[in-house]
């Protein structure tokens, strides 16, 4: 196709001989005129690009000396005076842009003399100086390519894809099809290299590089990519060069990858094995080289041309001819494999050193083991899941239990790649806080920590039976009292790692480590109240922190971060209450019971989701901040209070062992999984109003082994 950009129109008009060149005003004896006019047309739309805009005119004597040289059409005069003789002009337009779209580059020259007494029109047409790239995708290739596909084309001896941002290229895509790109050579480069990339999701990826070799400017090169049905598989790229006035055609033919595909199914599909055997074939433009397949971890040759491989049972390769062959799965391949999905990896290779591969999904029936990330242990749900391939079953049930419980029936529901599936999830009893609702998680619905379940699933009529065990129990730091350095038992409690209690140099045994006969281990914690100058300290031990505000205050901040994983049901502890005896000393207002009254201690439980550790003072003056876990999830400025566990003792305990204690579980919450800076808070204490300053000032109790209930 012939396109003239630009036409330069040169009117040359007779004066007189001379000998030198002026400017319009400046006309002499001998001179002659010429007048310009540079016109623009363009066979193609029209676009903003203008290419006269960046404008290079130069006019030469016949000698090449450069006599005016102009940068825009508006700089050249109306009229210009030469001496009469021969010239040459020259005209470059366009921006210069060595990859591009659309502001392609123009060059013209011509020759021309100006002669006495004679009028002189000339043309210089103004062709593009930029090298074409026409490309196209056959719809073979978007087909065969389901994923993507696209081609790069630069200006280069050879195709480098690191290189694509410091050399002229352009991307080229099947949706803007067909499109054509114009590419200036660098100094040295006499190529246009290309390369195509494609992924199929039968064949997975293939990529293609080549280079046309010494291009011309002003010419177009056609590229169209197809696959060619003939040999079947090869990919055959069309080279079509426009060149002025002539054209001509390259054909490159080149073969891709050896392929593997299933017989009479997509391999992006799931297969069910069942009784029937599966088939896959393998192509190959090249004489195939070697056939493998990896199952599991492990890896087996199926066919070599160097050795005759030895396959394992229930695996078949047959070879249709030296390019084709069949691979064959037999049920029993899978007979001793675990119920789920397997992938089978193919890796081909032809004696061209060409290198295929390819993917397939099996689902084994049967039902599937429970793993970690099948179970929530806070949220208590657990899902269990059947392979299911026999088309006709319409209903699958699923149970579960624990060793000795009753079983719980579900309902199981289909889901993707032949798979179905059931949750287990936790249900609640009505708590006993009767001014604010609770709930009691029943331990024989949903999941919990440290037990073993069974399960099973039933179709049409055939049970399957599994077990799993949850494990994820959590320890409570330092339970078991063992540790003589904690800070409980001394009097540095201001940055109490976990456990604190109230000693100070006023009242140094407030806690301490002791022995008791049914301890767990060999130690437990003591709590001793006390009294100095009509005040009471009751015995305490807390999670959290104490420190003195002055001579008589002393602070604590309830709370330490604990990292939930698992719910509990109840927290376990041993205790031992020596003494609990008449309140004796009363030195605030606001507790429920006074002097003469029988004393009470406490020990509590809280899970918590507080953003700061919640302050209680107590001394000489009336306390502040004592706060109440059975008051609501509200109890505590700091955050929600989830759950709790309370036990009130109002008499000394029976017998010289220590006592098994359970603390139910009263939750506020069901499903929030505490996520804030404290988290945790278990107090104890020989009298539980000590904040107030009321209780027995000889009270004594022992505690240990504190640890969850699932």
């Amino acid at each position: 196709m012939k396109k003239i950009i630009a036409r330069l129109i040169l009117g040359c008009l007779l004066l007189t001989a001379g000998a030198c060149t002026k400017d319009a005003d400046e006309a002499a004896a001998g001179d002659g005129a010429v007048s310009f006019r540079i016109e623009t047309q363009s066979g193609g739309t029209r676009t903003e690009y203008d290419p006269t805009e960046r404008i290079l005119i130069r006019i030469y004597k016949a000698d090449g000396a450069l006599i005016r040289r102009y940068t825009s059409l508006d700089a050249i005069p109306r009229y210009l005076y030469l001496v009469a003789g021969d010239y040459r002009i020259t005209v470059e337009a366009g921006d210069g842009s060595t990859a591009t779209r659309t502001n392609k580059s123009y060059r013209g020259e011509k020759a021309f003399t100006i002669r006495a007494n004679e009028e002189v029109t000339e043309e210089v047409i103004c062709r593009p100086i930029n090298i074409g790239a026409e490309v196209s995708f056959d719809e073979t290739v978007t087909a065969r390519f389901d994923k993507y596909a696209y081609a790069y084309v630069s200006a280069s001896q050879s195709f480098s894809l690191e290189d694509i941002s410091e050399v002229p290229t352009l991307r080229f895509d099947p949706q803007a099809e067909p499109d054509t790109g114009y590419f200036l050579l660098p100094e040295g480069v006499t190529n246009l290299s290309w390369a195509f990339y494609g992924e199929s999701s039968v064949t997975g990826i293939g990529k293609l590089q080549g280079v046309i070799e010494n291009v011309q400017p002003a010419t177009t090169y056609r590229m169209k990519f197809r696959f060619s049905k003939t040999p079947d598989g090869a990919l055959s790229l069309t080279v079509l060069v426009e060149e002025l006035p002539n054209e001509r055609y390259d054909n490159i033919i080149f073969s891709p990858q050896p392929t593997i595909a299933g017989d009479g199914f997509p391999l992006s599909e799931t297969v069910g094995l069942r009784d029937t055997d599966i088939r896959f074939k393998v192509t190959s433009v090249k004489e195939l080289a070697t056939v493998s397949m990896t199952v599991n971890g492990t890896s087996y040759d199926l066919f070599d041309t160097d050795f005759t491989p030895t396959l394992p049972a229930g695996v078949e390769y047959a070879a249709t001819d030296a390019n084709n062959g069949i691979v064959t799965i037999k049920p029993a391949f899978f007979a001793d494999s675990e119920a789920g999905l397997h992938d089978l990896s193919f890796f081909l290779t032809d004696t061209d050193n060409g290198e295929g591969t390819g993917m397939a999904t099996i689902a084994v029936p049967g039902l599937l083991p429970v793993a970690a990330q099948d179970f929530d242990l806070w949220a208590n749900t657990a899902t269990f899941r059947a392979v299911v391939t026999d088309p006709d079953v319409a209903a699958v049930n699923f149970a579960y239990r624990t060793a000795e419980g009753a079983w719980k029936q579900l309902e199981g529901r289909a889901g993707d790649d032949f798979t179905w599936e059931a949750t287990a999830t936790p249900e609640w009893t009505n708590g006993t806080n009767t001014q604010h609702a609770t709930y009691r998680p029943d331990p024989a619905a949903g999941v919990f920590a440290g037990r073993t379940y069974e399960y099973k699933v039933t179709i049409d009529g055939t049970e399957r039976t599994r077990t799993f065990a949850t494990g994820g129990t959590q320890t409570i730091t330092n339970g078991d009292m063992e540790d003589g350095n904690m800070t409980c038992f001394t009097q540095q409690n201001s940055s109490a790692p976990f456990w604190a209690s109230g000693n100070n140099s006023f009242a140094s045994k407030l806690c301490t480590q002791s022995t008791f006969l049914g301890a767990q281990g060999a130690h437990c914690a003591k709590m001793e109240a006390t009294s100095a100058a009509g005040v009471l300290a009751a015995g305490n031990l807390l999670s959290g922190i104490f420190y003195k505000d002055g001579l008589t205050k002393g602070v604590v901040e309830f709370g330490q971060p604990y990292d939930w994983t698992a719910r509990p049901t109840a927290l376990h502890l041993k205790y031992f209450a020596e003494k609990i005896g008449i309140v004796d000393v009363n030195m605030h207002e606001g507790a429920p019971i006074g002097e003469g009254d029988q004393d009470v201690a406490r020990i509590y439980v809280a899970i918590v989701d507080w953003n700061g550790r919640h302050k209680v003072t107590s001394g000489t003056a009336a306390p502040t901040g004592t706060w109440e876990p059975l008051n609501g999830p509200d109890a505590a400025q700091e955050g929600k209070v989830i759950a709790y566990g309370s036990i009130f003792l109002d008499a000394a305990s029976t017998g010289d062992r220590m006592i098994d204690l359970e603390l139910p579980l009263e939750y506020y919450d069901r499903t929030t999984r505490p996520a804030g800076a404290y988290t945790l808070v278990i107090s104890c204490a020989t009298s539980a109003y000590g904040d107030f300053m009321v209780g027995c000032k000889s009270n004594v109790i022992y505690v240990d082994d504190f640890s969850w209930v699932y």
